[in-house]
């Protein structure tokens, strides 16, 4: 598809409705076409609703700031090859919102036990208060993330398969979940936690 209108572009810019309402009868075939075509690819079998937000979503950016990223196109691209690219981008944002929201919604699995907390000092007394206390105020995946890889020793890989979660992720909910204990326990330093 060879480039618009110099002067559609340029009512685009400048926030005119007839030359984005144009912009976007011209293009939204090549905007449908990349979305079908990279949600296919990712095996993503989005709803037509989910589809057309995302059609939508690639517009609304489009005229974001005014118009910063159909001014960024660059000038040995096509513009549909341009906007092709912000649909598939776009894309795989929906996939990594639509995979956050599926291990979100994950119960953790009703079989594990929950191992025991050793004592790291039986002398420590309110330390020892305090680490029990700060480990049971973490939510509950990160908790038994904490407890799975410090107290028993398990691989990042165990865990993941545990707690159904992709192996990356077990690094950040075990950051997460040192940092919250870092926080609540700062004065307590005779308990590092293994990483």
């Amino acid at each position: 598809m060879n480039r618009p209108d110099p002067s559609l572009l340029v009512g685009c810019v400048a926030g005119e409705a007839s030359a984005q309402q144009a912009f976007v009868d011209r293009f939204r075939p090549v905007v449908s076409r990349a979305v079908e075509r990279t949600l296919r690819r990712f095996g993503l079998g989005a709803l037509r609703a989910d589809r057309e937000d995302i059609v939508q979503e690639v517009f609304a950016s489009l005229w974001a700031d005014g118009c910063r990223a159909l001014r960024a196109a660059p000038a040995d691209w096509t513009l549909a090859a341009w906007i092709s690219m912000i649909a598939a981008r776009r894309c795989l944002d929906f996939a990594r919102q639509q995979t956050r929201a599926v291990f979100r919604a994950l119960p953790l699995p009703p079989d594990l036990p929950a191992p025991a907390v050793p004592d790291p000092d039986p002398d420590a007394g309110e330390e020892s208060r305090r680490l029990r206390s700060a480990l049971a105020a973490l939510p509950p995946r990160e908790r038994l993330a904490i407890r799975l890889f410090t107290f028993e020793g398990r691989s990042y890989r165990e865990i993941a398969a545990l707690l159904r979660v992709p192996v990356g992720t077990v690094g950040t909910i075990l950051a997460r979940a040192r940092k919250r204990l870092a926080d609540a326990l700062w004065d307590i330093t005779r308990f590092p936690l293994r990483s």
